[in-house]
């Protein structure tokens, strides 16, 4: 049986899970100077390893959580927020006018397909590739009823469509991906 993770290694596990939400990392990656400057103790590599938090993959530039480390930044995420939901990233496909249009009004706007848009949680993929060369992202809690469509066996793996109401993505922070 493995030990229990320290507090450090908790908040090392917590400020990844964090980062890979803002920048995009899938999954969730280790990058320990960051983690010190954003007031986690650095918890050692070899630590988070030996107890089954992250692994050092092949060629990799940083370390990455594994799915017992993801399910700790989890849990030290529902502690330190009080238990609200872990947004998604989610990623919508357009062209470079639409995106243009998009990031300089900070807000979607009713298009073609009625008054919501569409999402996936891939950002490439074949699936998507065909509705333009610009990808925007948001960090969003998603709703199961805006559940589209899902891709289980995808190239890139388990990929997910959502069809989000434009009332849901106002105040929503967008940046391309």
């Amino acid at each position: 049986m493995r030990k229990p993770p320290t507090d450090d290694m908790r908040s090392a596990c917590y400020y990844a899970l964090e980062l890979a939400l803002h920048q995009g990392h899938d999954p969730y990656v280790i990058p320990l100077h960051e983690t010190v400057s954003r007031g986690a103790r650095a918890a050692t590599v070899r630590g988070l390893i030996s107890r089954g938090l992250a692994e050092v993959r092949p060629g990799a530039k940083y370390n990455h959580l594994t799915t017992a480390g993801i399910d700790v930044a989890k849990e030290e995420w529902a502690k330190r927020t009080g238990g609200k939901p872990i947004p998604t990233p989610l990623f919508h496909r357009t062209s470079e006018e639409a995106a243009i249009k998009i990031l300089r009004a900070r807000e979607f706007d009713v298009g073609p397909e009625g008054p919501w848009v569409y999402f996936s949680t891939a950002r490439a993929g074949d699936i998507t590739s065909g509705y333009g060369g610009v990808v925007l992202r948001v960090l969003l809690v998603v709703q199961q009823e805006w559940l589209d469509d899902e891709f289980p066996d995808g190239e890139g793996g388990y990929e997910e469509h959502y069809r989000v109401p434009l009332a849901a993505l106002r105040g929503v922070h967008v940046t391309r991906a």
